[in-house]
């Protein structure tokens, strides 16, 4: 777990409310939290946000993501659940409890997976 930063409590703030996609973020990997390195939500929902970076982060891998616009930094703690390429689909989670929510609503990751079972191809515009 990444002990440094100030650590949201989804109950009562909700601040990756905050996070809109296109949004400059700095991300800190559990592997080396010292470490800073740059991304983009690419996709944000509720529970789940998809990024674009040059880290390489592994599936299951502890994240923290800074929005770097802030003047007090909102720092939040996401889980990776998606890879494909540079981007990844990373699941909030709660900082109380360390429970990882089960919505994996990150339409990118879902419709990869779907897609990869049936045998077809997919296209995408990005």
């Amino acid at each position: 777990m990444i002990e440094e930063g100030v650590y949201v409590d989804y109950h009562e703030k909700r601040e990756w409310g905050r996070i809109r996609v296109s949004q400059a973020l700095i991300l800190r990997s559990e592997k080396n939290p010292k470490q800073a390195y740059h991304a983009v939500a690419i996709d944000v929902s509720e529970e789940n946000i998809g990024i674009e970076t040059n880290a390489r982060l592994s599936l299951g891998e502890c994240i923290q993501l800074e929005l770097e616009s802030e003047s007090k930094p909102i720092v939040v703690q996401a889980i990776v659940k998606r890879i494909f390429n540079n981007r990844y689909g990373c699941t909030f989670t709660d900082a109380d409890f360390g429970r990882i929510f089960d919505y994996y609503v990150n339409m990118f990751g879902i419709m990869l997976e779907e897609l990869k079972v049936q045998g077809k191809h997919l296209l995408m515009m990005i």
